[in-house]
């Protein structure tokens, strides 16, 4: 069997000759990257008519594996691949997956943070969670994201985590194409919630609540306005140690966060989270005070007030940052505002981005863009790639 060239051969269309020397009409497409040649029964190879509906053919299959229509099944009915799409599979709907997949992550070791996430997220697909996998569309998904009311960064989160489960749907062959992959969400979160993504604190508010920590307490004064200084997450805050802090560099070391429930891990969030921090001489300043009251009690830099590590995250807050806030005036954000306030106020005094992208630990300029867009546009010109961190270089 051979192959017949022919000129004017529309896209994805082929003719083939047996050995008997009878001739049919072939197309080809890409399905979940592999690619298909099949045979059209009904038409003629001698028609150029018949061809050209090949033609359409091609262009319609390949809209509807776009839209995650296509049907093999239905389309090739005696194709070469018909076993492999008739066999049974398990019905599922989006919800009933989406927990699938969770159990899928226990059993991988993700980090109780990451675990917790998604299991409040597999009720937030209202709009979409009784649909079944099969006939989930891209358009059902962008309608989702649309009529959403969480922050921009929650539904980039939960889009992000629907795309994932889909593209193992598609490896265990539940559903042929990932529906998600030919949607952008930036398109349809709504701009009046994005709006309210990012609230850092001013120059004025920052003092106010420095101050007040001070007057609280010495030791919330200390790991509030380090933090301020450093801009990590609260995980790896908690969970830094005296181990990765060297005031000789006047660099600490990010290697392992506290999570949830107190559990400790040596990895932390993603692989860019792992990394070296810059140690502005304020930021000197308060680690030495702080070795009054915790280098000699054991390993973790920042203690609570009964000289035992912070249980996790949320403890933190309870302990100590409602009552600060109150005490200042401020109006109140949640603690994580203050990694929000440390790369807004760099990005708008000019810093080097791809500096500041290594000190979030973020992996890309895009994660950057997303969040903190608004104060990139509000950047000063002069200095504005030969600034770090806010000093000449």
């Amino acid at each position: 069997m051979r192959n017949k060239k022919q000129e004017g051969m529309p896209p994805g269309v082929m003719i083939r000759t047996y050995a008997s020397g009878k001739e049919a009409i072939y197309v080809r497409f890409s399905l979940n990257g592999r690619a298909f040649r099949e045979k059209v029964e009904g038409l003629d190879p001698d028609s150029r008519r018949d061809i050209r509906a090949a033609g359409q053919l091609v262009q319609s299959i390949k809209h509807q594996i776009f839209t995650n229509t296509f049907d093999y099944a239905r389309t090739f009915p005696k194709g070469s691949k018909i076993d492999e799409f008739t066999r049974s599979r398990t019905p599922h709907n989006i919800r009933t997956w989406l927990v699938e997949y969770q159990k899928m992550n226990e059993r991988r070791g993700l980090s109780p943070n990451t675990v917790a996430s998604y299991e409040r997220w597999l009720t937030k697909f209202g709009l979409i969670d009784r649909i079944p996998l099969e006939r989930l569309k891209a358009s059902d998904i962008a309608e989702w994201i649309m009529s959403s009311n969480q922050a921009a960064s929650v539904i980039r989160g939960q889009f992000r985590f629907l795309r994932a489960a889909l593209d193992e749907a598609v490896l265990a062959d539940v559903i042929n194409a990932n529906p998600a992959r030919s949607v952008r969400p930036n398109r349809y979160i709504r701009t009046d919630y994005e709006e309210k993504e990012c609230d850092p604190f001013t120059r004025s508010e920052r003092d106010d609540i420095v101050e007040a920590a001070f007057s609280l307490d010495e030791r919330a004064g200390l790991v509030i306005e380090f933090w301020f200084e450093v801009g990590v997450r609260t995980s790896e805050l908690i969970g830094l140690k005296w181990d990765c802090v060297d005031l000789n560099r006047k660099q600490i070391h990010i290697r392992r966060a506290r999570t949830c429930n107190g559990v400790e891990r040596e990895t932390v969030k993603t692989k860019k989270s792992r990394r070296t921090i810059d140690l502005t001489p304020r930021a000197c300043e308060l680690l030495k005070r702080q070795k009054a009251y915790s280098f000699l009690l054991g390993e973790y830099v920042f203690l609570n007030r009964q000289g035992a590590p912070y249980h996790d995250p949320g403890r933190f807050s309870k302990v100590w940052w409602k009552k600060v806030i109150e005490a200042s005036g401020v109006r109140y954000r949640r603690a994580y505002t203050i990694r929000h306030t440390y790369a807004s106020h760099h990005i708008t005094e000019g810093c080097n981005l791809f500096w500041l992208m290594d000190q979030m630990g973020h992996t890309s300029l895009e994660m950057l863009s997303q969040v903190y867009g608004k104060f990139m546009s509000e950047r000063t010109e002069r200095g504005s790639l030969e600034v770090r961190g806010g000093e000449k270089v």
